[in-house]
């Protein structure tokens, strides 16, 4: 896809003067390993739509407004995009026009895609009702216990290369120690910041890749990540990347009253 291409160029065109430094993959995530969801088990789900075809993962907050990861929506214009809400079918339930983009100020994808965080508002408002809700967020500060089982889900890929899921997908990882995390993309030249959250299984072929990023990782129902970055797909070895979301929840307020 475009943006996926555009992600790994900005990676490795912005780290090619450095020899310990390997390129990696800033994904729309895609579900390695997971089994489809139920009808109505996720009703904050959505499918964000690029000239109306999935590209990323987002979360819906409240009536009229989304979240997704700035990645996602970097260099495109709202009346581009658009959300479905309310199906598990990536081409179901209520499409809703993006009207207004809030990209995070500081975002920075050429530093470890920092502040990988946007919010979207949408017309017409979502309408809740069984299969659509709010997602719950996280206080500002809260922080996941290392071990907790996390889940992530999303529309895509079952495997590396595999055929794409128009079904949603969900798999059951693990909240990876944060100091762990960051020694890994250290050694390959990479930071983890206190505004990312890491998860993974030790064994690894669980997760996410090319296909979602924006959605969420949930812990106990509770949004605390949204799939940002990895070094390739559920690699053993190297835990996924996720924008913490409660490191941002007062600016979330700030933009939305939410």
């Amino acid at each position: 896809m475009l943006k996926f291409a555009l992600v790994t160029l900005l990676a490795t065109s912005a780290f090619a003067g450095s020899a310990s430094r390997l390129p990696l993959k800033s994904f729309y995530g895609r579900i390695i390993g997971g089994g489809p969801a139920d009808p109505g088990e996720y009703p904050s789900q959505l499918s964000l739509q690029y000239f109306d075809s999935h590209s990323c993962g987002a979360s819906i907050i409240s009536e009229n407004y989304a979240l997704t990861a700035s990645h996602c929506v970097e260099g495109r214009s709202a009346g581009d995009l658009s959300l479905r809400s309310g199906s598990v079918d990536v081409n179901g339930g209520e499409r809703h026009q993006v009207t207004n983009i809030i990209m995070h100020e500081s975002y920075d994808p050429i530093d470890s895609w920092n502040n990988d965080i946007a919010i979207l508002e949408v017309s017409p408002a979502f309408v809740f009702s069984d299969n659509v809700q709010p997602i719950t967020l996280p206080n500002q500060g809260d922080a996941p216990a290392v071990g907790s089982p996390a889940t992530v889900i999303g529309w895509g890929r079952i495997s590396n290369g595999g055929v794409l899921s128009d079904v949603l997908k969900e798999v059951v990882i693990e909240v990876r120690d944060q100091a762990l995390c960051q020694g890994v993309y250290n050694d390959i030249g990479y930071d983890v910041y206190d505004g990312q959250i890491c998860a993974d299984v030790p064994e690894g072929n669980l997760g996410s890749c090319n296909g979602d990023s924006g959605g969420p990782l949930l812990v106990d129902g509770v949004v605390v990540g949204l799939v940002s970055w990895a070094n390739g797909c559920a690699t053993p070895g190297y835990p996924t990347v996720y924008n913490r979301v409660a490191y941002y929840r007062d600016w979330i307020t700030q933009q939305t009253g939410v």
